[in-house]
């Protein structure tokens, strides 16, 4: 292996800025190239090799910044090629963590950050153009940085300033690689051309899943076309039923925005540490406020997207979208209360987040429906956003006994069917809102009354009996069954 750097360290071993007669016409490098990309990779790779092919990605990209070449391009191809070999080596990326982390990852950002690299000269291989290499080199960063992310071995994750014990080397080293390189240029590449968004989005939302501690430095406005953007405009605009980036990764990434500002205490930090009172206070600083995600169309947005999800049966986006909901609608509910006034009335702020959440309730109809939904998780959330809606909004209960423009069953009748059931998680929040309704009005409660299906379950419920076991349920639901049914009746 140490011939091997030697030859690539012969591309390396030129000015500042090389031109492309100093680089060698070695009739060796390609084996060695394509050593690199073959099963006998982890066998070849040494600290020195990793770090030639890092110096000659940097060195041949500056060439090309310079002007078009004939053979360069096809080098530079190769190369990648090389790095994508070890990318998808796992012995050869745990071995050597530092070379990579400190020379290949700064040499393959460099070439996304780029915006000036040229198309290759007339007649050379197209699979050489700048935005396929770019996209390339995004990908295989991307692979590299989400498998040391996720070793523990390598990356801790924790604030990158914090008093509980040093951080490791390796760790210090990734997040100062993605706070000084990758943070800053987030923006641009969620700005950049398909498919960059894509792999950026997928890199970001790694990262974040690994260390949540640094979403606040990726939410920090930056400078892009003399103006200060951020990540937060991305997501929220790919955040759309017919925008092309919209995948269930940005869904993700959304969740965890929405979680981040909608669960940020807005109190001074209480951290251990100075050093950690001051991430704290940045962090604040960093995080929007929620208002700024509903001027984004946070509420409207996830209305149509739940709606077409729960149509198309995408259960994939499922998860991610009821997470939201219920964020969104507890943190509404906490502020109703914490701003409801002695009279009962609502103040200012508490019709203002009213007002901002209305689209939620176009939600109810795929609410009611997805309470029987095979999948737990999914079916407890979309029980618990529908009792949290009636509770929020009065108008809510006249939307849940009436039928569907086009004669679909109203969302009370679909009801039965979270009851039938047997999902104490679902049982309980459906029971909650059924009781809601009953106190609200007579109307209400003789519509629960003249629903038979629902009136069926509940005497099942009241009975304490599970109708496909024919054993005891649990007591709480068989009190509030029981209650329900009483005050229902005429």
């Amino acid at each position: 292996s140490l011939s091997l750097a030697g030859i690539l360290c012969d591309l390396t071993k030129t000015t500042p800025r090389p031109s492309p007669a100093s680089l060698p016409d070695d009739p060796f490098f390609s084996v060695v190239l394509h050593l690199l990309a073959s099963q006998y990779r982890a066998t070849v790779c040494s600290d020195a090799v990793l770090s030639s092919i890092s110096q000659s990605l940097v060195a041949i990209h500056r060439i090309l910044g310079d002007g078009p070449s004939q053979h360069l391009p096809v080098l530079q191809s190769q190369m990648i090629m090389a790095a994508e070999g070890i990318s998808q080596n796992h012995t050869t990326l745990y071995s050597h963590p530092h070379s990579i982390i400190s020379y290949m990852l700064p040499a393959l950002l460099s070439m996304v950050e780029s915006s000036g690299m040229v198309r290759p000269a007339s007649g050379s291989d197209p699979r050489t153009s700048s935005a396929e290499l770019r996209v390339q080199a995004l990908r295989i960063f991307t692979d590299m940085i989400i498998y040391y992310i996720s070793e523990t071995d390598i990356y801790q994750p924790a604030p990158p300033v914090t008093s509980r014990g040093v951080l490791s080397s390796s760790t210090q080293q990734l997040n100062q690689l993605i706070l000084q390189r990758l943070v800053p240029r987030a923006p641009y590449l969620l700005a950049d051309t398909d498919p960059v968004p894509i792999f950026a989005i997928k890199l970001i939302h790694a990262v974040l899943s690994h260390n949540n501690a640094l979403l606040p430095y990726f939410l920090a406005p930056v400078a892009y076309n003399n103006t200060q953007t951020s990540l937060l405009y991305y997501i929220l605009s790919f955040f759309s039923l017919n925008h092309p980036n919209n995948n269930v990764t940005n869904a993700w990434l959304v969740h965890q925005v929405v979680h981040y500002s909608l669960n940020m205490p807005r109190s001074p930090g209480r951290g251990d540490h100075p050093a950690e009172r001051d991430h704290d206070r940045q962090a604040r600083k960093a995080g929007p406020e929620p208002s700024e995600l509903y001027r984004h169309g946070l509420a409207s947005k996830l209305s149509a997207l739940l709606e077409y999800s729960c149509e198309e049966g995408m259960d994939v986006f499922l998860e991610p979208l009821l997470r939201i909901e219920v964020i969104m609608l507890r943190y509404a509910h906490a502020q109703a209360r914490l701003h409801s006034r002695r009279d009962g009335t609502q103040s200012p702020e508490s019709e203002e987040m009213q007002h901002m959440n209305r689209p939620l309730l176009q939600t109810l109809r795929p609410l009611a429906r997805l309470l029987s939904h095979t999948h737990e998780s999914i079916a407890k959330r979309a029980a618990c956003s529908l009792h949290l809606i009636s509770q929020i909004y009065l108008t809510s209960h006249e939307l849940l006994v009436s039928p569907g423009a086009n004669g679909s069953p109203s969302p009370l009748h679909l009801m039965a069917d979270g009851l039938s059931s047997g999902r104490e998680s679902v049982v309980l929040p459906v029971l909650h809102t059924l009781q809601g309704l009953a106190e609200k009005s007579k109307r209400l409660a003789a519509a629960l009354r003249k629903d038979e299906a629902l009136w069926r379950e509940l005497g099942i419920l009241a009975r304490n009996q599970d109708k496909h076991t024919h054993r005891a349920q649990a007591d709480e639901p068989r009190v509030m069954a029981s209650q329900l049914l009483r005050t229902c009746q005429p």
